[in-house]
Formats: C-alpha cells, sequence, structure tokens
C-alpha cells in the first residue's frame, strides 16, 4: 500500500515501473486500473495518471482492449539495439577522453558487483548491475545530449535484459567485456573501445535473434525458476 508522502501518481508510477523493469508484470499483459488500484490501496485517479506516464515513457502501450506493458517483439528488440549501436559505442569513444578516475572507480564496481550477483544466481541484481554499468558509461562522455539520447531507449533496454537473462537464460561471457572496457577507457584507447562496445552489443543481439522463430508466448514466458 502506498504511503501519503509524495504524489500518490508518482509513487503509483515508481511501483508500477519498477515491476515492469524487474520483469513481474510480463511484455503484453494487461494493465487493468481497478486491480492496480485496488493492489496499491489507491483511487483508479492516481493508477490512470501514473499509467499515462509509463505510456511516455515507452513502457506502456495503448490497445483497443486497454493499456498493455509493451509486448517487445523480435521487431521491437531489433530496434533497441539498432538504437544502442548507433549510441554507446560513441559515447564510450567520447567517454575514453573525459572519464575521471573516480568515474574508473565506480564502472569497476558494477562490474564486480555483476559478476557477484550471477556468481550466486541474483538474476535482477545481474541485471541491475549491468544497467548501471552501460547507462554510466554513456553518462560519463559528459555529452548531455547524447545521454538524453540514450535515455529515451534506456527503459526498453532494461526489459529487453530481462527477457535476456530469464526467458532465454544468457551466459555470462559477455560480462567479461565489461572489465575489457573499463581497462580501455583507463588507458585511452578510444578506437579499440568504441569496437569492442559495438562488437559486445552486436552479441547480444545475434544472441536474440536465435530465438526469432519462438512463439510469441515463448518469448513473454519468463523462466519459473526466477
Amino acid at each position: 500500500m502506498l504511503q501519503k508522502r509524495d504524489p500518490l501518481f508518482m509513487q503509483a508510477y515508481e511501483v508500477i515501473k519498477n515491476r515492469i523493469l524487474r520483469g513481474t508484470l510480463l511484455p503484453g499483459e494487461r494493465l487493468v486500473e481497478t486491480t492496480l488500484a485496488k493492489d496499491l490501496g489507491v483511487s483508479r485517479n492516481p493508477v490512470r495518471e501514473s499509467l499515462r506516464l509509463l505510456m511516455q515513457d515507452g513502457l506502456v502501450q495503448a490497445t483497443p482492449n486497454g493499456q498493455i506493458v509493451h509486448p517487445m517483439t523480435i521487431d521491437d528488440i531489433q530496434q533497441i539495439y539498432e538504437c544502442r549501436m548507433m549510441v554507446e559505442p560513441f559515447a564510450a569513444s567520447l567517454a575514453s577522453q573525459r572519464i575521471q578516475p573516480s568515474e574508473i572507480t565506480a564502472l569497476y564496481h558494477y562490474v564486480d558487483q555483476a559478476e557477484s550477483c550471477y556468481a550466486s544466481g541474483d538474476i535482477d541484481g545481474t541485471i541491475e548491475a549491468n544497467s548501471f554499468f552501460h547507462n554510466s558509461i554513456v553518462q560519463f562522455s559528459h555529452n548531455q545530449l547524447v545521454y538524453s539520447t540514450f535515455k529515451i531507449i534506456d527503459n526498453l533496454v532494461v526489459v529487453s535484459r530481462n527477457i535476456e537473462m530469464k526467458v532465454h537464460q544468457r551466459p555470462p561471457d559477455y560480462l567479461e567485456d565489461h572489465r575489457k572496457m573499463v581497462k580501455l577507457l583507463e588507458t585511452q584507447k578510444a578506437d579499440e573501445l568504441h569496437e569492442l562496445v559495438m562488437e559486445h552489443i552486436r552479441a547480444d543481439w545475434n544472441y536474440f535473434k536465435k530465438f526469432a522463430e519462438v512463439t510469441e508466448k515463448e518469448l513473454l514466458t519468463v523462466n519459473s525458476a526466477r
């Protein structure tokens, strides 16, 4: 139940957004205002306003039958990865020339956290650390327009990671790239870093493409062991 501190619609927004990003609410799942309102202990008005904000974030879509969590089809995921391949390698190149020592330390922390979470079976923690890592590299480009461009798709990137990790059970080989990226940032090797980030994202997309022939039902079903 929500508390009376921040506006109720903002509290509802944060709760529902967190459930979508963590995969508790699945891609394509219908969002019923009355059900959500009862669950959160509020009236329908705050829920309605929160869903409007989530639509602006790209996490919720309107359909003739009501609002649903963004369905995240293979075509949607392809577009997300195409955007990432446009933005992240360039941002990483910029970051290699502008990053501060404290920011390098932060990135190593996220690398260690992701590896530790994966080893302990904490998939949500792995996804969170992975997201902080990639988000931070773009932020450390110290180009606000580049970062703002990335933030447009950032939420959908997190949802795609949930599918990758919880539905398709992505092995941890990609985590090794993260440590290499930080080393290249430290040594200011912009060209090598650009190539590594590009290949890293492309490898993620190639992993997804292996599942392009699965049905929508299989795509949207999260492994029950999560």
